[in-house]
């Protein structure tokens, strides 16, 4: 396309792309007795003349009711995601009431608590009971005892696990 020649836009919604305004706010536009007199026609083969368009937009203000109209749902969107917020909280608060959920400084407790048992355990049996242990025995020997060793140690953990799985009663 030359400099300095008229562009168009091939219908009314690709006009509406490149105004950036929605389709039907250029409909109603056309329709509202306000504007028809100085709205610009499409040509006879439904193309629009884009520099008319803007022009029209600007000398009429309805770009900035348009804009207006869109801050006010972008406000509209803010207030009811606020809302959705408002909600969700209200249904955790009432979910820790009721028990179905657990506060996480609960959870970190029981964790910590359970971990440094089983932390104790492990280095009380290494340090204290395994040396006399393995006093004599060969490499493979020595490694299938500290393997049943640690078995049994997670052994005694999983069966500790059951005060984690309960804590949602606490």
């Amino acid at each position: 396309m030359k400099k300095g020649e008229t562009k168009f836009a091939k219908n009314q919604a690709e006009l509406a792309k490149i105004l950036g305004i929605d389709r039907k706010a250029w409909s109603s536009w056309r329709r509202d007795p306000k504007y028809r007199k100085i709205m610009p026609c499409p040509t006879a083969d439904g193309r629009w003349n884009i520099q008319e368009c803007k022009d029209f937009m600007a000398k009429s203000g309805v770009a900035s009711d348009f804009r207006s109209l869109s801050n006010r749902s972008d406000m509209i969107d803010t207030r009811i995601e606020l809302e959705r917020l408002k909600v969700e909280e209200k249904q955790v608060k009432i979910g820790l009431m009721r028990g179905d959920y657990v506060r996480k400084s609960i959870v970190q407790e029981v964790f910590s608590r359970n971990l440094s048992k089983l932390f104790t355990r492990l280095q009380r049996m290494l340090i204290n009971e395994m040396p006399g242990q393995l006093i004599g025995l060969t490499e493979p020997e020595i490694s299938l005892k500290l393997k049943s060793t640690l078995e049994r140690i997670m052994e005694d953990a999983e069966t500790e696990q059951s005060e984690i799985s309960s804590i949602g009663s606490v």
